[in-house]
């Protein structure tokens, strides 16, 4: 479980941020990772919602606890960002309102599946 979590957590991001493929993901690692990428991989016909709920029903306790982190990281961000006009400051209110709705759905989903005691054996 350990290694799966710190290959998905590595490579969330890659099939929306780079040419790298699917099946090279699955050559690298193994099924369970690329199926957690994908379920992390945000679809260009998805809106956030449907994605999120796809990530929370049918993802793995790993995907979750990634999301979860990811959510967090860029809510980190949002806050520490230089802001230097209205509308960048309504901008970041916005994703600040995004990823704290997230969390609060992820933790959720996180509580309901016991994935707390899951984040122990980190």
């Amino acid at each position: 479980q350990k290694t799966i979590a710190r290959y998905v957590a590595l490579l969330h991001d890659t099939l929306e941020d780079t040419d790298i493929t699917p099946k090279q993901i699955c050559e690298w690692t193994n099924a369970a990772v690329l199926s957690d990428v994908l379920y992390l991989t945000r679809k260009d016909t998805d809106t956030y919602e449907e994605y999120l709920n796809r990530l929370l029903d049918y993802g793995s306790d790993e995907a979750i606890v990634v999301k979860f982190a990811d959510s967090y990281t860029n809510l980190e961000h949002s806050f520490s960002s230089r802001v230097n006009t209205k509308n960048q400051s309504e901008f970041y209110r916005k994703r600040q309102k995004k990823y704290m709705n997230n969390l609060e759905k992820i933790s959720r989903e996180m509580a309901k599946r016991n994935i707390p005691e899951f984040l122990e054996t980190f």
